[in-house]
């Protein structure tokens, strides 16, 4: 009987382990901003691996305008690193309402800096420029209309919820 408890004790460690460690990686965060510092971008997860990456994160700062009452939109895209760089494509799911509309992005970074050339295309506005994309702290992201969180958060059962939850995760 001891055995029985000492492996059903061994087991929820090893799953509450799991779960921390879970949580801690999604909640693992690459930040930039632009601008001159008015727009804040933070990307779930690293681009420190060399391969593909999946980007998935949120855009928000006073350097955004403010589209249909909406102050924060969700990022996606991807990008592909290796030692010698990181090439970034992404776009800003921002409102389709007025002279707002999705704007994409490249940006070339260098890995050593992960900073780097940034252009964005606004087709509906007709509008493109370039920037400096620059390496930043990450922050919590405001509260504002649409705040959107992509950290998943699990509860006390192991459900996730939330945008950066796995496909299949429970």
């Amino acid at each position: 009987m001891t055995s029985r408890i000492r492996t059903r004790a061994i087991a929820a460690l090893i799953a509450a382990s799991s779960l921390l460690a879970a949580q801690e990686a999604a909640a693992t965060q690459t930040c930039f901003t632009w601008g001159g510092g008015k727009v804040h971008l933070q990307f779930a997860g690293t681009l420190t691996a060399g391969g593909l990456h999946p980007l998935t994160g949120v855009a928000f700062g006073p350097g955004l305008t403010n589209c249909a009452g909406l102050t924060h939109w969700g990022v996606y895209g991807s990008a592909f690193t290796k030692t010698t760089g990181i090439v970034m494509g992404f776009r800003i799911a921002s409102a389709d309402a007025g002279a707002c509309g999705a704007v994409d992005f490249t940006a070339s970074l260098d890995p050593a800096t992960m900073s780097g050339p940034l252009q964005l295309y606004n087709e509906r506005a007709a509008y493109g420029s370039s920037d400096t994309l620059v390496a930043a702290s990450c922050k919590g992201v405001p509260n504002g209309p649409a705040a959107p969180s992509f950290v998943p958060v699990h509860d006390a059962q192991g459900n996730c919820s939330g945008a950066g939850c796995q496909a299949g995760a429970r």
